[in-house]
């Protein structure tokens, strides 16, 4: 899980700079102070742009939990192509997902009948083929025109929930459950913003500086379980078949 940590971490940083520097604003009069040929200025930061600056603070948040959510499934999907293990050996979770994944992966399958579909998923389960999963589609120039892996702006805590029973990881946080709430609201709030339900004066309006750093750490705390979760997943082996007794 080498990638999706380091992902996360560089993202985490990004964002830990920009609410280090909301939270400075929280103030009774904040001014910016800048220098224009020679000139010493001074630019008060009124209310409406520290609403739009609280705002701005729901879209960074939920970047980076859609982006990290996304890109640690994919290297989950990765590690399993890379354990040259045949279908039979996997666990069914991950079974159905292969399945899943193959259908995806077939860019003719809309002129196929189901027999067809069948007969050859069947072919390659039989003949024990090592297992591999295509994460995204290319047309011919090499445009991706597909993902396996999607979440469009919906992303929360119980989408994850969802993903998990899907993907067959555990998605069991602790003490970070409560910290999984907040994610309703950073999406919610992300999706006025990215389809112009309400201006980021509205967004902003409602929340205080100290309520966006909030939301922001218990996002990354809720990321971090669930990247533990998946790294332990995989370390573990618990994408392969239980053994028989």
């Amino acid at each position: 899980m080498g990638k999706s940590k380091e992902e996360f971490l560089s993202r985490k940083k990004e964002i830990d700079k920009y609410f280090e520097f909301l939270s400075k604003l929280e103030h009774d009069t904040p001014v910016l102070h800048y220098s224009l040929t020679g000139v010493n200025n001074v630019h008060p930061i009124d209310d409406e742009l520290l609403k739009i600056l609280k705002a701005n603070g729901f879209l960074l948040i939920y970047n980076l939990v859609e982006a990290i959510t996304r890109i640690t499934l994919i290297e989950y999907l990765n590690s399993i192509s890379k354990s040259n293990i045949s279908f039979k050996k996997l666990h069914e979770d991950v079974q159905r997902l292969w399945v899943s994944n193959k259908r995806f992966a077939d860019k003719n399958l809309k002129n196929k009948s189901e027999e067809v579909i069948f007969q050859e998923l069947y072919n390659e389960i039989v003949s024990n083929t090592i297992v591999s999963f295509t994460i995204e589609l290319k047309d011919d120039r090499g445009e991706v025109i597909n993902e396996f892996v999607k979440l469009s702006g919906n992303v929360d805590a119980d989408k994850i929930r969802k993903l998990a029973t899907k993907y067959g990881f555990d998605s069991k946080v602790g003490p970070a459950e409560k910290a999984g709430a907040d994610l309703v609201t950073i999406k919610t709030n992300r999706n006025y913003l990215a389809h112009g339900i309400k201006t980021f004066t509205e967004c902003g309006g409602k929340v205080s500086v100290i309520d966006m750093c909030n939301y922001k750490k218990n996002a990354i705390l809720y990321l971090e379980k669930i990247i533990s979760n998946i790294e332990k997943h995989i370390e573990e082996g618990k994408f392969k078949a239980p053994k028989k007794k």
